[in-house]
């Protein structure tokens, strides 16, 4: 056990500065016809913000397949609406208003409430819709389907694309030094939540990881 210790306080972490998009070119999510295994294979032009090129998606169980189109019609992933404009009742106010919603539908509604802080006249606004990709939630950035590899952790939700992306998140967690060699402005690990970050977590996160790992080892058999 003290030979264990050792060998963990000795780890070395170096952050070469990879993006979240770096990771992302081989993608397993749910299939959203059969909820089994898919991958996702993509290609993109660059990681920061996330420019598409082309991508594909393919169960690994049914025959389920879909190719990306270019004006992403086929999104089925969180979006965010949003609203900026003067107070349609005394025009004193620019009202602002954002809500998050994990799929848009037909039936998802279309306006929002807001008070103006002059008037304190509420006033239903329409929303203006755009795809949220990289807001840290656990979905396939191409298509917007729910990633496969997720666990709950520490209270929290604990995902990855890939292998690459698990095997670099337990070496993060498990190094007790960490380096950067440059500026890690849009670095995954810099971008880390706390709760990831934090020592008094790294024994339950690794064996969440090791879950993960398990999982996806399963599918290649």
């Amino acid at each position: 056990m003290l030979g264990e210790i050792m060998r963990l306080e000795e780890k070395k972490f170096v952050d070469n500065g990879a993006t979240l998009g770096w990771y992302a070119k081989d993608v397993f999510c749910v299939c959203p016809n059969c909820c089994g295994p898919a991958l996702t294979r993509g290609k993109y032009i660059y990681a920061m913000p996330f420019w598409i090129e082309e991508a594909r998606v393919q169960c690994l169980k049914c025959s389920f397949s879909q190719d990306w189109a270019r004006d992403e019609s086929e999104w089925k992933g969180p979006v965010i609406g949003s609203v900026r404009q003067r107070c349609p009742n005394c025009g004193g106010k620019w009202l602002t208003a954002e809500v998050w919603r994990e799929k848009f539908s037909n039936r998802t509604k279309q306006t929002v409430k807001v008070e103006c802080a002059s008037c304190s006249k509420k006033s239903e606004m329409k929303l203006g819709w755009r795809k949220d990709r990289f807001l840290g939630k656990p979905f396939d950035p191409y298509f917007g389907f729910p990633l496969l590899l997720q666990v709950e952790t520490c209270g929290h939700l604990l995902w990855a694309y890939n292998k690459d992306h698990l095997h670099a998140l337990k070496a993060y967690i498990s190094a007790a030094h960490r380096e950067r060699v440059k500026d890690g402005k849009w670095s995954m690990m810099t971008r880390l939540p706390k709760w990831v970050k934090s020592a008094r977590n790294r024994g339950a996160l690794l064996k969440s990881i090791e879950r993960l790992e398990e999982k996806l080892e399963a599918i290649r058999r």
